[in-house]
């Protein structure tokens, strides 16, 4: 609400004519527009765009009253107490005594529609109690009702946000939109139980002090469900204990006060008036229903089908039984009886769009995409404000890796269920897919606005701050899943990997250890503690833990990947087939590779079957030294045959593992056979595709040995050369010489992948003493604190002007966060290179 509501004086708004300010009402002026016998013109505009009626021609007489409150509060301030003590008197007055009214409520239209219409409600039953308690108006003449903001002061100007009207209806002299009933239609529209206008007529019904026994239990039970519909469950079980007390054996009254202390989230209370409820009337099927569902919301699915059995025993013509019995049997994995039931309820109620959204959702379990969009299609166009068909539409959309059309649908879903912290969840999900971490975030916020306790959206929102690079606050979310429930495996096993990503191996164990623990068939748990144990150097208690994973089946979306990578180190880790067992070259120069900065930089130029490239040994050898000279370790090494290629790559990849940045520089040749990425050791004789995996190196397999976003992976080829060998496949038809390198359309997460151009161009040697992308990243490398996006794009903009646009270097990046080559001070001067 704006601040200005908060200094609004009290107002009444005077029966006058137009155009004349607002004044005080005097208590004539409120008789006369509460009484249908007052001769005076009955309808009058007033100020801020209200109208109030009165006189015997009005067909629901009425006074509009400007009544200041305290900010965003029930509490009648002062001045507002002096316009109610004028409408106390006037109600006092004989001329009114016969009547009752109705005192609605209208407030603020800046509030959400729930926080506007409770707000109603309780300022407009704040009216109703001044009046009894300090003007002795009876109860039974007041009931009171709330509308939100449906109807503004002043509709053109809601930047004025505030909205303190409140109107007095006499509901027993005719009809109006707030009168909603009169008395003698009380009793049916009480008995429709829902809506303002059944909770209105029930409260009249109970007030007037006619009913007794059984019919008035009946009344309060009818306001109890209408509160709950509302959203109300604090006051519907008033409501159901009063109904109980004056009639114990109220089954219906039992039932449904289960249905409101399992909405409030007392699964314990709905359970006992549940069977309670059974226990007085065996042949309930309602009751035996709820029951069932309250045990399958429990997970205890075999009871609940149980419980459907008998309520659709006692009324097989229960549609809703029927299609909930379903979403037990699928949650057992029990796919066509669930269709089967989904089936029934639909031939008993065509039209049941939750049925025919629930067999959508078992077909796409099923794994048939096709008939569960056919039967959500179907949901939607039978229910267009289903928010659940509009979900599960979604939820199918985005299985298939649709997410532009998932996000379209989930927007739809939050729109007719706008407290559904599950959509606002998945379409975190589905914006982090696309890449947008700040829109996943917005939504990951809204759903624990709605929810503080969703762990899965707290455990969403971690690892959408982890994939920002900020660990620190992923931690903290991934504690918060953590606190709220101890046995949600994937949170302990995300920050186990958060706290490997920070080098704290101990407490990596720690987490992961009670990842396992929680859930023994986590293999991504394995796999990042086998590697946090490689990182410590505890090799045997990796293997068995990378072993551990390939022997389960893969779980959750990291399942594969867990799979590939636990492959990946267990070759590192191995004696490598088909090498001599020689020792991998000595570094060029400089100290020993190892710590948190590691660098492999490899230049092959000695080409014994094909043309000598001069340029790589050299742009291996000033690369390596640009590196060192920046505090990386680095291995480094030239002209390498197959043999100690393999051996150099395998040492590099062991010691990565305790590595927080890693870097892998490549100069020499490159092809793309099939699509897949080969690195050409000098010692190559042919490539085609039987040789293929006995010649060259396989990037694919370094790049597996590198998936670990717990560190940051920075590969750079400048290895796109033409034509290292005759490229034939084994008929001897040539295989595309000199086509480039083959694009990859995603990376790993953590890691960068830069070409020195293209997809599918050919890169230069270099008339030079480098190649142009690595004269380009030479001239950059040393600057400080540049990120290393940017400085690849100072890199792209040199090459591109050093080979007149012929060569355009391409990168391709899910690294998680920025991260710095050189991570000394920034020079005191901004705007260093271009």
């Amino acid at each position: 609400m704006n601040r200005a509501a908060s200094l609004v004086c009290a107002v009444a708004l005077a029966l006058c004519t137009v155009g004349a300010s607002a004044r005080e009402l005097s208590k004539e002026e409120i008789i006369c527009a509460l009484d249908p016998g007052c001769g005076k013109s009955p309808s009058r505009d007033l100020p801020r765009g209200v109208t109030a009626s009165g006189g015997g021609a009005a067909a629901a007489p009425s006074v509009d009253l400007y009544v200041n409150f305290g900010y965003d509060s029930a509490d009648l301030t002062s001045d507002a107490r002096i316009t109610l003590d004028r409408l106390g008197a006037a109600l006092r007055d004989s001329r009114l005594d016969r009547f009752g009214f109705l005192i609605a409520g209208h407030t603020d239209a800046k509030g959400s529609a729930d926080y506007n219409q409770g707000l109603s409600e309780r300022r407009a039953d704040a009216v109703r109690r001044y009046l009894i308690s300090q003007h002795g108006i009876a109860s039974a003449r007041l009931s009171s009702i709330g509308y939100g903001s449906s109807q503004l002061l002043d509709p053109t100007r809601p930047e004025d946000g505030v909205n303190r009207r409140v109107r007095v209806v006499n509901v027993t002299s005719g009809r109006g939109r707030e009168a909603a009933a009169a008395p003698s239609d009380d009793h049916s529209v009480c008995a429709r139980a829902a809506g303002e206008e059944s909770i209105a007529a029930c409260s009249r019904r109970i007030g007037a002090g006619e009913l007794g026994g059984r019919d008035l239990a009946v009344a309060y039970r009818n306001r109890g469900w209408a509160l709950h519909s509302s959203g109300d469950d604090d006051r519907a079980i008033v409501d159901y204990n009063e109904a109980l007390r004056l009639d114990p054996n109220y089954a219906h009254a039992l039932a449904n006060r289960g249905v409101a202390w399992r909405a409030k989230g007392d699964r314990g209370r709905a359970f006992a008036d549940f069977d309670e409820a059974v226990r007085r009337k065996p042949d309930y099927a309602y009751a035996f229903a709820q029951r069932a569902y309250t045990r399958d919301a429990e997970g205890d699915h075999d009871r609940a089908i149980a419980d459907y059995n008998e309520a659709i025993r006692l009324n097989p013509r229960d549609a809703f039984a029927f299609n909930n019995r379903g979403n037990a049997f699928r949650s057992k994995g029990e796919h066509e009886r669930a269709i089967a039931d989904y089936n029934e309820a639909l031939r008993l109620d065509p039209k049941y769009a939750t049925a025919l959204a629930n067999r959508g959702r078992a077909w796409r379990d099923k794994g048939d995409a096709a008939r569960a969009l056919s039967d959500l299609d179907e949901a939607i166009r039978l229910q267009p404000r289903n928010g659940y068909a509009w979900f599960q539409r979604a939820y199918t959309f985005q299985a298939r890796g649709d997410n532009e059309r998932a996000l379209a649908d989930y927007t739809e879903s939050i729109r007719f269920n706008p407290k559904d912290a599950v959509a606002f969840n998945n379409r975190g999900n589905a914006w982090r897919s696309k890449g947008d971490n700040e829109r996943a975030l917005a939504d990951y916020n809204e759903a624990l606005r709605i929810n503080p306790r969703y762990v899965v959206a707290l455990n969403n929102r971690g690892n959408a701050w982890k994939t920002k690079g900020d660990i620190e606050r992923a931690i903290a979310d991934y504690d918060e899943a953590i606190r709220v429930d101890p046995g949600y495996a994937l949170a302990w096993g995300n920050r186990g990997n958060a706290w490997r990503s920070k080098r704290n191996f101990d407490r990596a164990l720690g987490d992961l250890t009670e990842a396992i623990r929680r859930d023994p068939g986590f293999s991504a748990a394995f796999t990042h503690r086998g590697m946090t144990y490689e990182s410590r150097g505890q090799l045997a208690q990796a293997r068995s833990d990378f072993n551990a994973t390939l022997a389960l089946p893969p779980k959750y979306d990291n399942g594969k990947w867990a799979q590939d990578t636990a492959r990946a180190r267990l070759a590192l880790l191995s004696p490598h087939p088909g090498t001599t067992p020689a020792p991998p070259p000595p570094p060029v120069a400089g100290p020993a590779a190892g710590g948190d900065r590691i660098a492999l930089v490899i230049g092959n130029g000695a080409y014994a079957n094909a043309p000598r490239l001069p340029n790589p040994p050299n742009d291996a050898r000033e690369i390596a030294d640009a590196l060192r000279n920046i505090g990386f370790s680095v291995i480094a090494a030239t002209d390498l045959d197959r043999n100690r290629m393999e051996l150099t790559i395998r040492d590099f990849l062991r010691k990565t593992s305790s590595a927080r940045v890693a870097v892998l520089f490549y100069a020499g040749h490159g092809v793309a056979i099939d699509g897949r990425n080969y690195l050409v050791p000098i010692d190559t004789r042919e490539i085609n595709r039987a040789t293929v995996n006995f010649e060259l190196v396989d990037v694919d397999r370094i790049l597996a040995g590198l998936d670990d976003e717990a560190r940051a992976n920075i590969v750079l080829l400048d290895a796109c050369r033409d034509n290292p060998l005759e490229t034939r496949s084994a008929s001897g038809r040539a295989m595309g010489r000199g086509s480039g390198l083959a694009p990859y359309s995603t990376v790993a997460s953590g890691m960068l992948i830069a070409f020195a151009t293209a997809p599918g161009k050919t890169a230069a040697d270099g008339a030079g003493a480098h190649s142009p992308f690595t004269a380009a990243l030479l001239k950059h490398l040393s600057t400080p604190r540049l990120e290393i996006n940017q400085m690849l794009t100072r890199v792209r903009v040199d090459v591109v002007e050093a080979t007149r646009r012929e060569q355009v270097p391409w990168t391709n990046s899910s690294l998680l966060g920025e991260i710095y080559l050189n991570e000394g001070s920034a020079p005191a001067k901004a705007g260093g290179g271009r």
